[in-house]
């Protein structure tokens, strides 16, 4: 029996595949548009962190508090932090879990923000 499967095998990959009379379908397709994007003259957009920075200080300074003298938190009273975080309670960059807290450390981590002693 494995003489038969080995000669049916055999059989099969020394024949040549049929002809066909037709010719391939040609296809029309477009070519695929640039995937680069060509650099502009303008400048680089603002990454996320940058961007969400860039939210708090200007949030700060419209509430008119200067970033480098935040006046410290009051016992039992709403902090600046807290108004500034309601404040951007709608903006999708801030909103989601830890994303503010996670900002405000940055800022302060950095120096852009100071509690007045």
């Amino acid at each position: 029996m494995g003489n038969a499967v080995h000669a049916l095998a055999d059989a099969f990959i020394d024949e040549p595949a049929p002809a066909t009379d037709t010719a391939p379908a040609q296809t029309t397709a477009t070519p695929a548009p640039e995937a680069v994007v060509p650099a502009s003259d303008g400048p680089a957009p603002l990454q996320r962190q940058q961007a969400q920075e860039s939210a708090v200080l200007a949030q700060i300074k419209a509430l008119g508090h200067d970033p480098q003298h935040l006046p410290k938190n009051q016992p039992g009273k709403r902090g600046v932090k807290a108004d500034v975080r309601d404040a951007l309670g709608d903006n999708p960059m801030l909103k989601d879990g830890t994303k503010f807290d996670k900002c405000w450390e940055r800022l302060t981590g950095f120096g852009d923000l100071k509690y007045e002693n």
